[in-house]
């Protein structure tokens, strides 16, 4: 069903005190009663003493104060105790929500609020309950009909109007006649009537669809002063479909002219459950009265609203801390996978040489071994002098510096000291030489060309172990580039 809010002030005639004389209607030496709900409260420090209220709903809270003379109290709901609460406080705070039940059955219940306190105070500020009307799925509509709209019937010569800004609309219209009546027909399931309660005010019956009620516009004997815009009278559970409603002031003095009592009509608030059953939607929850203050009160009770932006909260809080344990899941795997990436070695600027020649082993280079390393080894020009035996005739090198050698794309290096003798020179006397040429062309038999000594012959004088891994070294060598063309050149003797 739709689900909406009502609320009612302390002086509503909906409310009952007990015993007679035991509640005091808003103490004229209380400094605090502007701090109440509409300027207006009831207080009691009478043991025992109960404000007692019956409606036709599903839930109600009670609002009153939380002051340092004030004590213990109860709320039952149809004889059994629900709430016990304490409103006792060093520093006075008002619009508390001293007690309350909620999902209650629809129907009729009835509230009893006790001072259970020794001599302590108890106040009620205002009540709200909540009811129901329609169908599942519906939502509430409601509609204000002010006193003077043209829809309500005034019996003839029987009504006055007066205006002011504590009325709703800022008009009002009353009557000192006995049987005086107001009439209008409405369409809507539940109908809510504002006057005005004084000490000066009548009782008067409410009739709808030939079912009446009776209630005191007085309070009952316990209203002191005037209050305005105060609920009068409720009735819900009318059903859809147009209805009667007839409002008779005094109706014991009927025919019975100034009877010095006052009845009021300020305006009437009729709810209407909208939308098909079964539609979704939420139910419009509001009190039947324009004051603020009970609007905040509402507001602050809305459990399903706290529910629904704690869930929202939560959920967002729930999403971001797994997007950003995701894009951190991400990051550390990002980073294994390129720490798990091979190291590429830079590529050599120097052209592989595969075959070594003998004159390449002149020059130093041999096979190393298998000894790899992760970065080549640059190779340095060596630092000490070239060994010459005899003139022009041929040369073995003794150097410090290191031989690479190319299996693949691995290059390995073997340094060898200083000391190292890649090729032993030849004892003097035994380096056999090349006869010099004969003399050609017009040079006459005097000149020699030195292309025929640009090769050199050196006899290795190796032992037999040492031969094979000469010949090892000689294969694994890098093959050299080739040489450039021989330089001819001519000597002419002077």
């Amino acid at each position: 069903m739709a689900s909406f809010n009502v609320s009612l002030e302390d002086s509503s005639p909906l409310i009952s005190y007990a015993p007679v004389g035991a509640w005091t209607d808003s103490p004229e030496n209380d400094p605090l009663v502007q701090s109440y709900s509409a300027s207006s409260f009831h207080t009691t420090s009478v043991p025992s003493a109960t404000a007692t209220i019956t409606f036709n709903g599903t839930g109600i809270w009670v609002f009153g104060a939380q002051r340092p003379d004030y004590g213990s109290y109860t709320l039952a709901i149809d004889g059994q105790t629900t709430s016990n609460g304490d409103a006792n406080a060093q520093t006075p705070t008002f619009r508390q929500a001293l007690a309350g039940a909620s999902n209650l059955p629809m129907g009729t219940h009835t509230a009893v609020v006790t001072n259970t306190g020794s001599g302590t105070g108890l106040d009620i500020d205002n009540i709200i309950f909540e009811t129901e009307i329609g169908s599942s799925g519906q939502t509430v509509s409601n509609q204000t009909i002010d006193d003077a709209a043209p829809q309500i019937t005034y019996s003839d010569t029987d009504w006055s109007a007066n205006t002011g800004e504590t009325y709703i609309d800022n008009t009002l219209h009353f009557t000192q006649n006995g049987g005086a009546t107001a009439s209008i027909t409405f369409s809507g399931e539940a109908v809510a009537i504002y006057g005005t309660v004084s000490p000066d005010h009548s009782d008067f019956s409410v009739a709808i669809d030939g079912n009446t009620a009776t209630s005191s516009a007085g309070g009952g004997g316990m209203a002191r002063v005037l209050h305005a815009q105060t609920l009068l009278y409720f009735a819900n559970g009318l059903g859809p479909g147009e209805h009667n409603l007839v409002l008779t002031a005094d109706p014991e003095q009927s025919g019975q002219s100034d009877t010095g009592t006052f009845m009021d009509l300020d305006a009437m608030t009729v709810y209407s459950a909208t939308g098909s059953a079964g539609d979704s939607g939420d139910s419009q929850k509001q009190p039947a009265t324009n004051d603020p203050s009970s609007a905040s009160a509402q507001g602050g009770l809305s459990s399903k609203t706290v529910a629904i932006i704690a869930g929202v909260a939560s959920g967002v809080f729930i999403l971001l801390a797994v997007a950003i344990g995701l894009f951190f899941t991400w990051r550390r795997h990002v980073r294994r996978k390129r720490s798990r990436m091979p190291l590429q070695s830079p590529g050599s600027p120097e052209l592989p040489m595969q075959r070594p020649t003998p004159a390449m082993v002149e020059a130093g280079f041999g096979n190393a071994g298998n000894v790899t390393r992760p970065f080549p080894t640059p190779i340095l020009p060596s630092t000490q002098p070239l060994a010459r035996y005899g003139s022009t005739s041929g040369q073995s090198i003794r150097s410090s510096g290191s031989r690479e050698s190319y299996a693949g794309s691995e290059r390995s290096v073997q340094s060898y000291g200083s000391g190292s003798l890649l090729l032993d020179p030849p004892p003097k006397g035994r380096i056999p030489r090349k006869p010099p040429p004969t003399a050609r062309g017009a040079g006459g038999s005097g000149s020699v060309r030195l292309s025929d000594y640009n090769e050199v012959s050196a006899v290795l004088l190796l032992s037999d172990s040492e031969q094979p891994e000469l010949n090892d070294t000689l294969q694994a060598a890098p093959v050299r580039p080739l040489r450039p063309p021989d330089l001819q050149l001519s000597l002419v003797p002077l």
